[in-house]
Order: structure tokens, then sequence, then C-alpha cells
């Protein structure tokens, strides 16, 4: 998993050349950018299903245990105060969002769209 801080904006560009972009920016076996700013130290560990028989009700139909001997993220400056100012911006949409379901005149719609009504 990697977060790339330095990666330039896809905004403004038309859809096929974000679409090149983006694709450009994908890691695969044989190319990996030089710009990736990894995250998540490389992960090893055991995973089990158990698939019940009988089940319904509390009991389930599959479960999934994982374990892992370490899992571990490492964060630089630049990747720590971007996730942070992500964070921020959802923070502060939630509190958009339940602002504007109180004010009237305004309705929330399927996909959280908002209309202004004129009367």
């Amino acid at each position: 998993m990697y977060w790339n801080t330095n990666t330039r904006s896809l905004a403004g560009q038309s859809a096929d050349e974000a679409l090149k972009s983006f694709v450009g920016l994908i890691a695969k076996a044989e190319y990996v950018p030089d710009e990736h700013q990894y995250m998540l130290k490389p992960v090893s560990g055991t995973g089990k299903i158990k698939i019940n028989k009988r089940y319904g009700g509390n009991v389930p139909k599959a479960g999934v245990s994982l374990d892992f001997d370490e899992l571990g993220f490492v964060v630089d400056d630049e990747q720590y105060k971007s996730v942070l100012m992500l964070v921020a911006l959802f923070h502060s949409f939630m509190r958009q969002h339940e602002v504007r379901l109180s004010c009237p005149g305004v309705v929330s719609t399927w996909g959280n769209v908002y209309r202004i009504r004129y009367d």
C-alpha cells in the first residue's frame, strides 16, 4: 500500500489523459514507479476459513481468522500531514452534512445531493 504525496494532480486533465496517468501510477511486478512512498511494511501471517455445514440464526455460514506476525505502518512527514488533512476534510464534510440537513429549504436526496427549493 502506498500514498504518493508528490504526484501530479489528475484534475484539469481530459478523461483520456487522466486515465492514462492513473494507469501509469499503478505498480506492477515488472514496473514500480520511483515516486511510490510505501506505507505498509511487508506482511506475513496465516489465514483460516471455517465453513459451517449448519448455519442460520446466530451461526454464520463462514468464519475467517487472520493471524499476522507483524502489521506495521511507516509514514513520513508529508504522508502524515496529508492523512491528517484528509481526515480533517472528512470531518468538516460530516459537520456540514448535519447542518445542511437541519436547515429549512434544503432537501437531502438519494446520493447525498442537495437541492434548494424555490417556492
